[in-house]
């Protein structure tokens, strides 16, 4: 990042430490947009950097053909410079090496630039949320009600505009694996989120699932929700609660959203896969479960899912612990989380999908 865009974000770091009576929030969303503009001009300027760079490794290609008294190469180079100069892009796909190994070091470059515009933009974006919440606990502090209000309507409104999810989705394919679980704007989350942070679930015992297919429906969400969807978390999925005689079914929810409450939009299907003695399997299924979340933070969600214990043990070889477990959650209709318990060679494949196995809804 450079000295202007780190200068920016001293500034922003600054306005935070003052009187929330002194800052105005509409100073900090102007910064804001005159600093993303900077990062947006930087951008600019470095690709176009890049691809004049290029052109002359291009030409210096050329010559060496042409010194060498090589016509085909040079042919080949003087076509791939008229290419590059009508479509201003880098292909890898040239018929000699030299150009090959030139375009394939451009293009990691061009990724490289890639990546730092949208960790910038993001940290940027992050900054500038930050902020508001600052001014807002402060004048909360100081009475100021109304204020307050008008700020956290303004953090509301920023976070699930097309252009901040934009921003975060752009800064999918550059965040390290370890961090893509992390939820919340002021940790630079992404819909990733807590979805159904791959193209397909993954398995592994007590491992949660998060998926790219969960960015697409959680962005089809109402605005309100989206920012609220986008910073829930599950995790600690357990199927072997046992209280008064009841089978239960749990999961942790981690709420790093602006509510505190989140009512009436979160629903679970969870099925329960049980093998008895014969080597049956079947599956007690419940849908729909509807669950709402009541505090900041973690919260343990309890589902019943059948009065008696017993009934699974007779479905399961006299066991109480089933065989194998799955869930998805739901916000609205986006699947936001999803996990299978365990993975097993010899449970039925897909067995969560198959409606033949269900025993019991």
């Amino acid at each position: 990042m450079n000295i202007t865009v780190l200068s920016a974000l001293l500034y922003l770091c600054t306005c935070v430490l003052a009187s929330a009576q002194q800052v105005d929030a509409k100073l900090l969303r102007t910064k804001y947009d005159a600093n993303l503009t900077a990062l947006e001009a930087q951008d600019v300027t470095n690709n176009a950097a890049l691809l004049a760079n290029y052109k002359i490794e291009l030409q210096t290609i050329k010559d060496r053909a042409q010194q060498a008294g090589d016509l085909d190469r040079t042919i080949i180079v003087l076509a791939e410079i008229a290419r590059f100069q009508a479509e201003k892009s880098i292909a890898v796909d040239a018929r000699i090496p030299e150009i090959k190994v030139l375009a394939t070091a451009f293009q990691s470059r061009k990724k490289s630039l890639d990546a730092a515009k949208a960790k910038s933009i993001e940290l940027l974006t992050t900054q500038y949320d930050n902020a508001l919440a600052v001014i807002q606990r402060k004048l909360v502090q100081a009475g100021k009600l109304d204020e307050a209000t008008a700020v956290q309507v303004e953090r509301y409104a920023f976070a699930s505009t097309t252009a901040v999810m934009d921003v975060k989705a752009a800064f999918i394919p550059y965040r390290k694996e370890s961090d893509q679980v992390t939820n919340g704007f002021a940790q630079a989350d992404v819909p990733t989120v807590v979805s159904v942070q791959e193209s397909r679930l993954k398995r592994g015992v007590g491992s949660e699932s998060k998926t790219n297919d969960s960015v697409d429906a959680i962005l089809a969400l109402p605005d309100v929700d989206r920012p609220i969807a986008s910073k829930l978390r599950f995790t600690q999925f357990d199927p072997v609660k046992l209280g008064g005689g009841c089978f239960y079914a749990s999961i942790t929810s981690i709420n790093s959203s602006q509510m505190q409450t989140v009512r009436d939009k979160l629903t679970a299907d969870i099925r329960i896969l049980c093998r008895d003695k014969d080597m049956t399997f079947r599956v007690i299924c419940r849908t729909a479960l509807k669950f709402n979340i009541t505090t900041k933070g973690r919260q343990e969600q309890m589902f019943g899912i059948v009065p008696n214990s017993k009934y699974v043990m007779d479905l399961n070889g006299g066991k109480v612990d089933p065989f194998d477990a799955y869930i998805i959650v739901r916000y609205l209709d986006a699947p936001i989380f999803e996990q299978r318990l365990r993975k097993s060679a010899s449970a039925p494949d897909n067995w969560w999908k198959d409606d033949v196995l269900v025993y019991s809804k």
